[in-house]
């Protein structure tokens, strides 16, 4: 039955999207009302409670013209959703998240997510030139949303605005002439995008002439543009905020911007004002652009705004002879606990016959035809469509990726409009704790580099922990998953020396390596890697248990990874696992080997359990510089296996084997600055250890637990705070900021 009610709902909603009827068909004798809808930001909210007003009283709209988020709320109502159903949809959005322009972690290939785990920010190169972003998000995300959303209606409107279930217009800045740019056909997504676009903050949409930014700037109520389009009643609606006239009314750098684009907006508002018929200036000065978590409280005074001038629009109207009238009063569509990715998972009763690319070479177009699971000649479900675009995203090609369902001729086509972005990148990284203290990432990428799926890289991190390294991986054919590769690395790191519990000193690991092999991707879930290493290894400073060495080490490796981890810190779903061997050539011959297994699930809506266990063994020929060390926090991959409870080093073993579990609880109170991006978990590890033999000898039980605090930001990175314990120690207090390398 719930099946069955969606897909009738989907069809009911279709049926609205796209046969809805313009007002020419219907009322071509009477005057045209029409709606104009300001920009404000996150304050905008407050036009679909005005819109929920207006629809209860019966007041007809017979076109709606939208500036920024204006054309937003107004874009959504006039393809054909209620107020209702725009409000789930404003408030079921995770605004964060579709302003955070990486990739869905899940869709890269296993190199590829290590480079994103470890970078704060990239910047891509033009002829080795650094070349800054024309704003900080590209909003790809943003305008994934406004594909899903608007598409149907769009395609059976045949791009014409006027076709949609009420007229629309949108309004969007020319960034080379300050002219408005007025949307009246084309998709009604990429005229949302358009319009919405902060400068500065969003890229540009990027036409064959010019540039074109949020639409606010150069027209931010635009009743004159309802005016020309033939309106004779204009509603206007105001959720701007106000030019400030009290230095204490601004706080921070939000109000600053905002302020700061405020002085060319006011002016043109201000006389937009004067033509307005009926202005509805919501109460809305508590509020600023950015409380996009305000929603609810915004639509709500929206609501008791538009009411408090219904008497005297009504007025208006009956001078007019427009009559009222509550039979087309729209109902909501959309179901109560709105998911978009199950309603747009629903098919629609649209058939595409063909694909096709814009933005690209019809060589390159081919090859990207190969990786879209989209069928061909059957009922299009948005979502998958939503999902190829995903998948396309994070081959790194392109910076930002729309699609549109095209009729040609008796045929449907699916048109994706590609912008490809430069492959060169460099990316930078900062990341402290009490062990390392300070350390510092540069690294340069260069994908596609000898032909599709090649990619080449130089990195290199200072501070306590220094290493650098460069490589290629190249694919010997198209369409081959297997690639060659070569690296070259060196690290160097200061290593703890104990004695049972006892700390004797410290020594320099130094180890240079050299490794040729072949690299196997499974898809974007897993790799192995076989190859040969020359390695040397020296050893300086040695504390008593340790002489200065110098060793050839030469081995051959393999390496096999499964990574469908969400995200690399507080992972809330996913499984990693690595088994890692190695082959030493030495006076006796002996083996290194190593495997963790991690295991994420998301038990309630905030709540994550980790399973979680690690292995390794070293035969008993290999010198003490070969052993597992264990103990400290999760470092990097060249430092000790982490274990709670257990400082840094303090264990060097041959076998070991351990197991545990996490608990970790998030909050999500966007209310609450503090609480927006918080966790804290509690975590507990047992294991058994078979020290060097060289000091004990023997078998070791060792349990450790903790508590911890996490903030999961984008910037400055990461932060932990952990408090562990173990048999071993008393008490050890961690702290971390930023990507670990």
């Amino acid at each position: 039955m719930l099946i069955l009610f969606k897909r009738l709902g989907m069809s009911c909603l279709m049926g609205l999207l796209v046969f809805g009827k313009p007002f020419f068909a219907f009322a071509q004798e009477r005057p045209k009302v029409a709606l104009v809808l300001s920009g404000g930001g996150a304050r905008g909210a407050a036009h679909i409670g005005v819109l929920r007003a207006l629809n209860k009283a019966g007041v007809p709209i017979d076109m709606i013209v939208g500036a920024s988020y204006g054309a937003l709320v107004g874009g959504l109502y006039a393809v054909g959703y209620s107020a209702d159903d725009v409000a789930r949809i404003v408030t079921a959005i995770d605004w964060g998240e579709i302003t955070d322009d990486r990739p869905d972690r899940r869709l890269l290939n296993t190199t590829h997510k290590r480079g994103q785990d470890r970078s704060l920010i990239a910047v891509h190169l033009e002829d080795f030139t650094p070349q800054l972003p024309q704003g900080i998000f590209s909003g790809q995300k943003i305008q994934q949303v406004l594909d899903l959303l608007t598409t149907p209606a769009t395609y059976r409107a045949e791009n014409d605005f006027d076709r949609l279930p009420i007229p629309f217009r949108t309004v969007a800045t020319d960034i080379l002439t300050g002219d408005t740019r007025v949307f009246k056909s084309g998709t009604v997504s990429l005229a949302i995008r358009a319009s919405i676009a902060v400068p500065g903050l969003f890229t540009p949409v990027e036409t064959e002439n010019t540039l074109l930014v949020d639409g606010g700037i150069a027209n931010n109520l635009p009743v004159d543009v309802a005016l020309a389009e033939g309106a004779d009643y204009v509603i206007a609606v105001d959720c701007a905020t106000p030019l400030r006239t009290n230095k204490d009314e601004i706080g921070d750098f939000i109000d600053i911007f905002d302020q700061a684009i405020s002085f060319r907006i006011e002016e043109k508002k201000i006389a937009n004002r004067k033509l307005a018929h009926a202005l509805i200036m919501p109460d809305l000065k508590d509020y600023k652009i950015g409380d996009f978590d305000a929603a609810y409280d915004l639509i709500a005074l929206g609501e008791q705004a538009a009411e408090e001038h219904l008497d005297a629009i009504l007025d208006g109207l009956n001078h007019l002879s427009v009559a009222t009238s509550t039979e087309g009063v729209r109902s909501s569509l959309l179901p109560e606990l709105f998911d978009l990715k199950v309603w747009s998972g629903l098919p629609l009763d649209v058939v595409v016959h063909n694909i096709r690319f814009e933005g690209v070479q019809p060589s390159d177009a081919a090859g990207l035809r190969k990786q879209l699971q989209t069928p061909l000649d059957e009922p299009v479900a948005l979502h998958m469509v939503d999902q190829d675009v995903s998948r396309l995203y994070a081959t790194g090609l392109f910076e930002t990726i729309s699609y549109a369902l095209h009729r040609e001729g008796d045929q449907t086509t699916l048109v994706f409009t590609v912008r490809e972005v430069s492959q060169s990148e460099l990316g930078f990284g900062l990341h402290y704790d009490q062990d390392f203290q300070l350390l510092a990432l540069s690294e340069f990428w260069q994908r596609h580099v000898i032909g599709r799926g090649s990619d080449f890289f130089v990195r290199g991190v200072l501070g306590k922990l220094k290493f650098v390294e460069a490589g290629v991986y190249a694919r010997p054919a198209p369409l081959v998953s297997v690639r060659l590769m070569a690296q070259l690395h060196w690290h160097s790191q200061g290593r703890l020396a104990f004695q049972g519990e006892t700390r004797l000193g410290d020594f320099e690991e130094s180890r240079y390596q050299a490794t040729v092999g072949i690299q196997s991707l499974f898809g974007n879930w897993g790799s192995a890697q076989l190859g040969y290493q020359f390695e040397r290894l020296h050893v300086r400073k040695g504390a008593p248990l340790f002489a200065d060495v110098s060793e050839n080490v030469p081995n051959v490796w393999f390496d096999w990874t499964l990574d469908t981890r969400n995200k690399p810190f507080l992972p809330d779903q996913g499984l990693f696992m690595r088994l890692r061997a190695k082959r030493v050539f030495a006076m006796p011959d002996y083996y290194h080997l190593f495997g963790t297994l991690s295991q994420f699930v998301r038990v309630r809506d905030n709540w994550t359990v980790g399973l979680n266990g690690t292995w390794g063994y070293v035969s008993a020929a290999a010198p003490a510089y070969d052993h597992l060390y264990v103990g400290g926090a999760e470092h990097f991959g060249v430092a000790a296996v982490a274990f709670p409870g257990v400082s840094r080093d303090a264990l060097r073993v041959t076998r070991m084997a351990s197991g545990g579990i996490s608990v970790r609880k998030r909050f999500r109170d966007p209310s609450v600055e503090a609480l927006r991006d918080l966790a804290v978990g509690a975590f507990y590890r047992a294991g058994i250890f078979n020290r060097a033999p060289s000091l004990v000898g023997v078998d070791e039980w060792i349990h450790g637990l903790g508590v911890g605090m996490y903030l999961d930001r984008r910037f400055p990175g990461p932060m932990r705070l952990e408090v562990t314990g173990s048999n071993r120690n008393t008490l050890l207090i961690y702290g971390a900021v930023g990507y670990a390398f």
